[in-house]
């Protein structure tokens, strides 16, 4: 793995860290979707007064809004600089928490401790024009790339689709739920497989796992992934 001429996996990622899993993981799709809700709204409450009082330092605006989220030095960095998130149900994937262990997570990046290069091995958003395209890193999958080429690029418009289509049901200002308002469908999911094995820290015998969602870092155990493919957003190729 790396970038030089020999290696077969260029891009490479940890798990996906959360650091907030009680917040942002749930065996119940709804319940996650709920509690992220409320980790959206904290988190814009707090955005809210640290705008309309500048006086108040992160850490007290923080304090102030801490009902339904856990603030590590990442989400109170956010919060300086001002990064906005709305909330969107959208985002509630299944992914590969523990071993045979699957849960929903809130696959929301500005919210969680670190997201490593997951977002180009399981993408949850489109590009701005709507469509991805997925690559491989070999020379010799040419003729598969251009099959999967074929076949990735609508299913990106029908994600894009299905996003929009969410829109409404939640205020995206300050993440109050709207009366009535039900989950979407989910949305189609972008294929992959990742092969996992134990990262630098583990304290586990070595072994391999290979997942076909996006895997927590607890996955196996510090966990590094190589994919089988890498999604870019059109133009980047």
């Amino acid at each position: 793995a790396g970038q030089g001429g020999e290696a077969i996996f260029k891009l490479f990622s940890n798990g996906y860290k959360t650091g907030k899993d009680a917040y942002l993981y749930n065996f119940s799709r709804a319940a996650c979707a709920e509690n992220a809700r409320l980790v959206t709204k904290d988190y814009l409450g707090a955005m809210r007064v640290a705008e309309e009082r500048p006086q108040y330092g992160v850490d007290e605006v923080a304090r102030r809004h801490s009902s339904n989220v856990r603030w590590d030095a990442t989400l109170k960095d956010n919060l300086r600089r001002r990064k906005k998130v709305t909330f969107s149900a959208t985002k509630v994937l299944k992914t590969q928490y523990r071993p045979y262990v699957k849960q929903y997570c809130y696959a929301e990046h500005l919210l969680v401790q670190r997201k490593g290069q997951v977002d180009k091995i399981f993408p949850t958003s489109m590009a701005d024009d709507g469509a991805i395209i997925a690559q491989t890193d070999r020379q010799t999958d040419r003729q598969t790339d251009r099959q999967t080429k074929s076949r990735y690029l609508p299913l990106g418009r029908r994600l894009d689709q299905a996003i929009l289509g969410s829109r409404g049901r939640y205020d995206a200002r300050s993440g109050d739920r709207i009366e009535g308002a039900v989950l979407p469908a989910l949305p189609l999911r972008a294929e992959n497989r990742v092969i996992c094995v134990p990262g630098i820290g583990s304290t586990r015998r070595f072994s391999v796992l290979v997942a076909d969602r996006m895997p927590d870092l607890h996955f196996i155990e510090f966990g590094q992934c190589f994919p089988r493919w890498i999604y870019l957003p059109r133009g980047c190729l």
